[in-house]
């Protein structure tokens, strides 16, 4: 069996990258042109892989942007043909499998917000989405549930390699926070104020240090004060939470990595999102401050303290990926 796989964020990188090492069958990584994709990939020991297009920030770049992604696509994957292709949020793959492709195409995506959704989902043969999660779309009729989130697959697997990740960007334990940016260029950003500056004046002087790691290179954060550390090239991030005092975010993604283990996680994601009361019924340390509450922010910075917590009480979705992938090796689907 051929697996293309497609990756086109670093989560994506760190779970589509880990469940290629898990697959005894051959496969083809692609990428694009986005921050820290191609690091992680080489963090985690993927060294083969394309880098196939780039990010675009408004509607039409992402149009056009995605346009040429695919043409460029389109003949490295008819070179390779698939049998199987995973992707977690790929309009590229979704449009080829509905061309002219033809051939099953996993999804893996966990957000509900997403536009890419009505796009991805009417060509997608199987749906593996976590079970709490309404996607209110009729497609596809095979969905595949497991009680967990993608960052559970690699967090779990994650090896403490001590304080060497420090040492790098000369930080002391619990002395930092690491702080990522809202995603002011995402759809679903339009019609919400920026309030990173706010964020980070609210809690700045409770800690020697803010490891910034921006989402987009010319905000000139490194500007803006020398507590600030920034996070140009790419390091175990997972390793760096472990001696953080907290991790901010204006994303889920950072925040759901870090309170899965036990440092506390503060998301200014604008949305209703059911994966962080998920999380905290689950009593990982986490809370999502929509109304971007300041106080609150600043309180729980001020009182944070890391938490015993077991991510394996929580169901990995490679195991059902791959149980999806050897029954239709079998044609038993």
């Amino acid at each position: 069996m051929r697996i293309w796989i497609d990756i086109l964020t670093p989560k994506q990188a760190r779970f589509l990258g880990s469940i290629s090492k898990k697959l005894d069958h051959e496969y083809l990584i692609t990428t694009r042109h986005y921050r820290h994709c191609e690091g992680i990939l080489k963090l985690i020991g993927v060294e083969e892989y394309e880098v196939i297009g780039e990010y675009g920030k408004t509607l039409k770049d992402k149009l056009q942007l995605s346009l040429k992604r695919q043409e460029k696509l389109e003949p490295i994957i008819k070179n390779f043909d698939p049998d199987i292709i995973l992707a977690h949020a790929s309009t590229e793959a979704a449009y080829m499998v509905g061309d002219w492709l033809k051939k099953p195409l996993i999804f893996t995506c966990d957000c509900p917000h997403s536009v890419v959704n009505r796009i991805i989902l009417p060509h997608t043969f199987a749906h593996v989405r976590p079970s709490f999660l309404n996607f209110e779309y009729p497609w596809p009729k095979r969905i595949i549930t497991y009680n967990g989130l993608p960052e559970v697959s690699y967090v779990k697997d994650h090896k403490s390699k001590g304080k060497s990740v420090l040492d790098k960007l000369d930080l002391d334990p619990d002395e930092f926070i690491v702080f990522r940016p809202v995603e002011k260029f995402a759809h679903y950003y339009e019609g919400y104020d920026d309030v990173d500056y706010q964020v980070y004046n609210a809690v700045k002087d409770l800690v020697e240090k803010i490891v910034i790691f921006p989402r987009y290179s010319e905000i000139g954060w490194n500007q803006f004060d020398p507590k600030i550390k920034i996070a140009d090239e790419t390091i175990d991030t997972l390793g760096l939470y472990e001696y953080a005092r907290a991790v901010i975010t204006g994303g889920s993604s950072m925040a759901v990595e870090s309170c899965l283990l036990g440092i506390p996680s503060i998301s200014t994601f604008p949305i209703e999102y059911k994966i962080f009361d998920f999380l905290r019924e689950n009593d990982f340390p986490i809370v999502n401050t929509k109304e971007r509450n300041l106080s609150l922010i600043r309180e729980i910075v001020e009182n944070s303290k890391k938490r015993s917590v077991d991510v394996n009480k929580l169901e990995d979705p490679i195991e059902k990926i791959k149980a999806l992938i050897e029954q239709l090796e079998k044609n038993n689907l």
